[in-house]
Formats: structure tokens, C-alpha cells, sequence
């Protein structure tokens, strides 16, 4: 009994001993979220205090290892909201989970408490109704990182740069009518997004693609929350080394390219390559029930030499005649071809010289065509 009375009066001291990350977030239902075809979406989400709006993906929250932190929270929605705090050492009181924890009414507020002690990356999201009030965009990734940006104790996982990349799904029919979402079996996502965005918007948005230099090594932070499975297709020019699998430092560092992310999983990487390259990360969504892969995103890559040579990006001309997509390569190279909706349409492999890929019966519209390294928009 005396040890546990001193464990109770001294555990307060020990989260203030700590230094604190203080963040104030709201959540909202009034969401409107543009998608990659320029029309807008309903969604529910979370957004910080201060901003005064909701975001989808909610905001990126990145903490310094050790820290004790402390996340106020305000809903103002006409409904109850958790922050459920996936994966983190949090009480049971703090975890976000009603009946065990609390849950936030209708402008009412709380405010969570944790120590962030494991590097990795995390996952935030409402746990309220959450099959629904997820996949209508209440979730968000966290980040807990070292100040001395080293991932453990050994020197050689070092990095210079991070990235974050949260990858999610979305069922427009949900989105468009929340008050009627049906079933949940009858869920079936049809966007698919990468930080919230979806095919050209990732090619398009410089904010989220990678850019290195052959002397950095990048922090590549990846979290599943969507309801499909996720692979992560690294290019082989680029070495891939896993550290971290869901918030926890792995015993071995695994050397790997391809990764799978299921449901709620989260990884932490270190990118690096000693040459210059130009491409991408391909990422794909598989339906658990069918298996059928879904959707495909892709995530640019440069890696440049600091001395400023650069290497000539690799390019593919083609073109579209009488409904045909012709192209050439010089050797055998996998393909994809994606729909504006990050809707896969074709995929497989090229052949050295001439390739013709017939788009009969194809809605007319813009298209992504991925060749090895090489990414082309073509307008049919």
C-alpha cells in the first residue's frame, strides 16, 4: 500500500518534470473538401482552434520525443466526438473510447493528456459511431520525432528530412448523404487519397512530393486509415530501410520496398540512394473482400546531386490516334494507367518498341500513365 500511495502522488511530478507540447484542436461537420475532378464533398473532421476550419486529413501533429502533452479539445458539431489516440501510451481515461474514457458533447470541451516516450507514427480519429464518423474524415496522423533527428540510439539512423504521408479511402455515397450511410458491408470506397489528395492533385502539389539530395537521408512516415489495404511500392534505385512499425523501434532494421499496410498500420522508414534519380512511390488499394485492387496514387521522387549535376529526366512520348495509346520504350517496363478518380484502369507490363493500348469504350477525360520512372498525363 505505502509503494502504491507513492506512485500515485509522484507520477503527476514526473509529466511536469517533462517539457510540454500544448495543442488546441476543434472538430466540425460543416466540411467541404475539393477532389481531384474540382468537385467538392461533404466531410466531418478536425482542424487547430486558432484557424478557425476543418481540414481532410485533419492536422498533421508533430511532437517531440518526451514530451508531456496536452491536446485541448472543442467540438463544435451538433454531435458527440472523441480523440482517440491510436497507439499511443495513453491512460485508459485519455484514450478517446466512450464508456472507458469520455466523450465530448456539443460544444462542450476536454482536454486529452499523454507522454509522447516512442518515436514513430500514430493515428488520431473519432471514436464515436466510428465506422462512420472515420471514413467521414474524422482522423488525423501523428508524428513523434527526436530532436536530435535520430530514430533510436545508433548513429547511422540519422536523417535530414522528413515526410509524413497519410493514405485514406472514401465512399462518395457516404460523403454525399451522411444521414443515410446504410450497412456498413455495403461500404465501398471509390476515392482514394494520399494527404487527402487524389492522381494529378499528388503530381501537381509540390508541397507533397519528395525532394533529396544523394548526401540526406529522409524520415518517411506512412500510416494507413483508410478501409482498404495499402501497398507501398518504393522504387528499387532508392534504398528503403524499415525502422519503426507501429510507434515501436524493431529490433532489426529490414531492408524492404514494398510494404503493406492494413488497416491502422503505421511505419516508419529511412529513404536514401547514393545517385540521382527521378520517379516515384506507387501506392495501391486492394478491397479486403474481393482482393481487387481499387485505386493507385503516385507520390514524385528527385533525388539530385548536391554538386548541382542534375541527371536528364526520363521521358516517353506518346500519343492518342483514332482511340489508341501509342508510346515507345526501349525495354520491358510495368505500366499503369489511372482515371482522375485514382481509379486503376489498366496496368501490366510494356514491350521494348512500339506499344499500343486501346482506350475504346473509356470515358473521355484526362488519364495518368505511369511507365517505370515516368509519369505522363494524356488527355483522351
Amino acid at each position: 500500500m505505502r509503494k502504491l500511495i507513492y506512485i500515485l502522488i509522484c507520477s503527476p511530478l514526473l509529466v511536469f518534470s517533462q517539457d510540454t507540447t500544448v495543442i488546441h484542436l476543434m472538430s466540425r461537420m460543416d466540411g467541404r473538401h475539393t477532389l481531384e475532378n474540382a468537385s467538392q464533398t461533404n466531410f466531418w473532421g478536425y482542424g487547430y482552434t486558432s484557424e478557425d476550419s476543418i481540414t481532410l486529413p485533419g492536422p498533421l501533429l508533430e511532437i517531440p520525443k518526451g514530451d508531456s502533452v496536452y491536446l485541448h479539445f472543442y467540438n463544435d458539431s451538433p454531435e458527440n466526438h472523441t480523440i482517440h489516440l491510436h497507439g499511443l501510451d495513453a491512460s485508459q481515461a485519455n484514450d478517446g473510447v466512450p464508456g472507458t474514457s469520455f466523450s465530448v458533447h456539443d460544444n462542450d470541451s476536454a482536454t486529452y493528456r499523454f507522454l509522447a516516450n516512442h518515436e514513430g507514427s500514430y493515428l488520431y480519429h473519432c471514436h464515436v459511431a466510428t465506422t462512420q464518423h472515420l471514413a467521414m474524415g474524422m482522423y488525423g496522423m501523428i508524428v513523434v520525432a527526436d530532436e536530435d533527428m535520430r530514430l533510436g540510439e545508433d548513429e547511422s539512423l540519422t536523417y535530414s528530412k522528413s515526410k509524413s504521408y497519410l493514405f485514406s479511402d472514401m465512399d462518395r455515397g457516404w460523403n454525399r448523404d451522411p444521414l443515410n450511410p446504410g450497412p456498413f458491408n455495403q461500404y465501398e470506397a471509390s476515392y482514394f487519397m494520399v494527404n487527402g489528395m487524389s492522381g494529378s492533385m499528388l503530381l501537381d502539389s509540390l508541397k507533397e512530393q519528395i525532394y533529396i539530395e544523394t548526401v540526406d537521408t529522409l524520415r518517411l512516415n506512412i500510416a494507413n486509415v483508410g478501409y482498404e489495404k495499402v501497398t507501398v511500392d518504393i522504387p528499387v534505385e532508392v534504398q528503403s530501410r524499415i525502422v519503426c512499425s507501429d510507434g515501436r523501434m524493431l529490433p532489426d532494421v529490414l531492408m524492404n520496398n514494398e510494404l503493406e499496410l492494413f488497416p491502422g498500420e503505421r511505419y516508419t522508414l529511412l529513404l536514401s540512394s547514393t545517385a540521382g534519380y527521378s520517379g516515384g512511390i506507387n501506392v495501391l488499394y486492394t478491397n479486403l473482400s474481393t482482393n481487387e485492387q481499387n485505386g493507385e496514387n503516385f507520390i514524385p521522387i528527385t533525388i539530385e546531386s548536391p554538386e548541382g549535376v542534375k541527371e536528364a529526366k526520363p521521358s516517353i512520348d506518346c500519343f492518342i490516334q483514332d482511340g489508341v495509346l501509342q508510346f515507345n520504350c526501349q525495354e520491358r517496363e510495368r505500366f499503369s494507367l489511372v482515371d482522375m478518380q485514382g481509379r486503376l484502369v489498366l496496368n501490366g507490363y510494356t514491350e521494348a518498341g512500339l506499344n499500343q493500348i486501346s482506350l475504346e469504350g473509356r470515358t473521355r477525360g484526362a488519364y495518368i500513365l505511369t511507365i517505370g520512372r515516368v509519369v505522363v498525363k494524356v488527355v483522351y
